[in-house]
């Protein structure tokens, strides 16, 4: 399975913390994109928006059932 590198800098600030990182692989991004992602909307708004995204890579995501929410149409 090819692995893809990364060579990125990501550098947050919100409600007096800060996050300083420089993520090497895909996984390390998405860990933090998700972090903001709930600082920034919470979890439940956070969730919502990564099925969306998922949902747009996999045709047949439908949430497979790990949450409360109703799959998506």
């Amino acid at each position: 399975m090819p692995r893809v590198f990364l060579a990125a800098s990501v550098k947050a600030t919100w409600r007096g913390e800060y996050l300083n990182e420089s993520p090497a692989a895909a996984d390390e991004l998405a860990r933090i994109a998700i972090r903001l992602l709930v600082e920034e909307h919470g979890t439940h708004r956070a969730r919502l928006k990564i099925r969306r995204e998922l949902a747009k890579y996999r045709p047949d995501y439908k949430g497979a059932g790990s949450d409360a929410d109703p799959p998506l149409a």
